[in-house]
């Protein structure tokens, strides 16, 4: 006797369509928990390029012997470190600014080797990673928005900038006394 019932290998369709239905949902479940993780990484980068700004203006002070000056502009969301062109060498043993620098000091950018430019200046809007991050505000201890640091790093005012990326907001405090950056979120 032959038997008429076929072994079929596969799946049905009603099979397929459950699995594809089922990962559909699980794709839909997931998206907001990527946006968050989105959003967390661009908010620390934008954490990090400001501490690394501030660091680095306070190292290039007491490396160069020349004061260095960063720039945060929340209006712009714009940050930019500059040099002081001032060619006095205290550390290397000058006693005095030449009377032509002593009047009105003057700034360029600093270099930055890892910028297409080549120079310390930022624009978030212009960069892929920082594009959604804002600067909300700085508030320096001094009203504006610009810390100086001597010869010695040595900040000239301390304060707090807060930055922004969708719902999540950080804020990063400058110690006045010694240019160290601390996160509160």
């Amino acid at each position: 006797m032959v038997s008429s019932a076929r072994r079929y290998s596969g799946f049905t369709l009603i099979e397929a369509v459950i699995v594809v239905t089922v990962l559909a949902i699980l794709g839909l479940l997931a998206i907001p928990v990527m946006d968050s993780a989105l959003t967390e990484a661009r908010l620390s980068a934008g954490v990090d390029e400001v501490t690394a700004a501030v660091e680095f203006a306070q190292m290039s002070a007491l490396g160069g012997g020349r004061s260095c000056r960063v720039t945060v502009d929340a209006p712009t969301d714009y940050l930019e470190v500059e040099q002081s062109t001032c060619d006095a060498d205290f550390l290397g043993g000058g006693a005095e600014i030449p009377a032509d620098e002593a009047e009105a000091e003057s700034y360029v950018t600093a270099p930055h080797l890892l910028r297409s430019n080549g120079l310390y200046e930022v624009a978030f809007a212009n960069e892929s990673h920082l594009e959604q991050v804002d600067i909300v505000e700085t508030t320096l201890a001094s009203g504006g928005n610009t810390i100086v640091f001597d010869a010695l790093g040595i900040p000239s005012t301390g304060g707090g900038i807060v930055l922004r990326c969708g719902a999540m907001e950080a804020t990063l405090n400058i110690d006045a006394s010694t240019g160290k950056v601390d996160l509160t979120e």
